[in-house]
């Protein structure tokens, strides 16, 4: 037997044994192999990847002119913190008007979450929680009882060991232990119960919508965009929360009102729509970025979902975009997944030729200019991804 198949065996089989095993062979988490250029990398990944929603959204412009999906992001997100902030505060300094009060407003939000889970739903004493990866788990609690978003479970001598063995990276040995301290301070401090976020949401949208009363020389539609805005950010954080539940399995993270298992889907398609319906004005050399990333994103879940899935992300697309459009998408969907299984060119062509045609009854000869290059564009991309990858 091989010292490889030997240490196999000799795996902890308790909750927390499996939970660190979960945690070191998760990507983003970085196992010993990787080293600290891996763990760069993926952290960057990461962090585009939350940063760029979060500053669609920042300016993301809804009735009245109000913009709280930024805000109800930030109040949902349970980790990636600094990146969402991040991207919300390169949103504001881009902004024409109104971004130093935006950024006191993002950076409101982060000290009111704080001092609420400060106040009022601090660790039991003499507990030290323990951050693995996803998982946060407390040496001294005995009976494995949850601890607000965090499960706990005592650890034996070879799960200390291994839960050791996460920080010897080499060179990455340092940013090992500030990602690792960084999910331990996000566990404890960013994890409170969903009512007193969307509570937080609600007050940082009252922030941003006195400002502009103010500032607007208290009209009636101001107060109107107050109103719908301190409506919105309460509702967009209970939607986004489950996007950050880990594995749906969470329950203060978790939205308390929504089904335990829909909370994560409903999280996408609210963050899907929301993305797209922000990018809708966004044209660059004529081709309208809704359009194409909205495309792009239905035949990438078509293809590799299944149908039914990637009819709901083409109705989510096309709503966003352009409502009329809807069967443009839809239609795309459907023939790019009963095609793509012989041919990815010919699946490619007949799921645009489905979305150019029908788009030519409600655009009419506009449809060449205002569709297709967005057509043309995804149907090639996403064909050179399955190429790729």
């Amino acid at each position: 037997m091989t010292k490889k198949e030997g240490s196999h065996q000799n795996a902890p089989k308790t909750a927390a044994g499996q939970a660190v095993a979960r945690a070191a062979q998760r990507t983003w988490c970085t196992p010993t192999e990787q080293g600290s250029a891996a763990l760069i990398r993926h952290q960057s990944l990461w962090g585009i990847g939350m940063a760029l929603p979060a500053f669609m959204l920042a300016r993301c412009e809804l009735l009245f002119g109000a913009r709280p999906l930024g805000i109800a992001l930030l109040c949902a997100a349970t980790h990636a913190i600094p990146y969402i902030w991040g991207g919300l505060v390169a949103s504001a300094l881009t902004s024409p008007e109104g971004g130093a009060v935006m950024i006191c407003a993002y950076t409101a939000a982060l000290l009111i979450r704080i001092l609420s889970r400060s106040a009022l739903e601090l660790p039991h004493a003499g507990r030290r929680p323990v951050m693995v990866g996803d998982d946060a788990y407390d040496e001294d609690d005995e009976d494995g009882e949850s601890l607000s978003n965090t499960r706990t479970a005592p650890l034996t001598r070879n799960e200390s060991h291994a839960r050791l063995r996460l920080r010897e990276v080499g060179l990455g040995g340092f940013c090992r232990a500030v990602a690792e301290r960084g999910k331990l301070l996000f566990s404890r401090y960013f994890s409170e119960n969903i009512y007193l976020r969307m509570m937080t949401a609600c007050v940082c949208a009252f922030i941003v919508s006195l400002y502009t009363i103010i500032s607007g020389g208290f009209l009636y539609y101001d107060l109107f965009g107050a109103v719908f805005s301190m409506v919105i950010a309460p509702t967009a954080t209970l939607l986004y929360a489950g996007l950050f539940a880990p594995n749906g399995t969470d329950e203060d993270t978790l939205p308390a009102p929504l089904p335990r298992r829909l909370s994560r889907p409903l999280a996408l398609a609210a963050l899907t729509f929301s993305v797209m319906f922000s990018l809708r004005t966004v044209i660059v050399l004529g081709i309208s970025l809704s359009a194409c990333a909205g495309l792009m994103l239905t035949l990438c879940v078509a293809r590799r979902r299944g149908t039914v899935q990637g009819l709901c992300a083409g109705v989510l697309c096309g709503l966003a975009h352009a409502p009329v459009l809807v069967p443009s998408f839809a239609l795309a969907a459907c023939l790019y997944r009963l095609i793509c299984r012989f041919s990815l060119l010919l699946a490619a062509t007949a799921a645009c030729g489905a979305a150019l045609v029908w788009s030519l009854w409600p655009l009419g000869m506009d449809a060449f200019t205002l569709f297709l290059p967005a057509v043309l564009i995804s149907s090639a991309m996403v064909c050179a991804a399955d190429k790729l990858i």
